[in-house]
């Protein structure tokens, strides 16, 4: 988790080997200190999908009556 968050977002600091720099180019800077340990603590978080049932036809019947009738309600109301 850590690598891919690292790879998408690379927060700098304006410093290069952990010194001072005047460079106006942001790829040689070093990657904020705070950023990686932050990076750290995330280190063991893994994201998961959840997979995705597909509801039976009585379900989805039950949804759509549920719902039409509010709308319904609301529209004639």
């Amino acid at each position: 988790m850590k690598n891919e968050l690292l790879r998408i977002l690379k927060l700098k600091i304006q410093k290069k080997d952990g010194h001072p720099t005047n460079s106006a180019r942001i790829s040689i800077w070093d990657i904020h200190p705070k950023w990686l340990k932050f990076l750290d603590y995330v280190e063991g978080v893994k994201f998961t999908t959840k997979n995705v049932v597909e509801p039976k036809i009585e379900i989805k019947k039950a949804w759509n009556v549920k719902n039409i009738t509010k709308q319904e309600i609301i529209l004639y109301s």
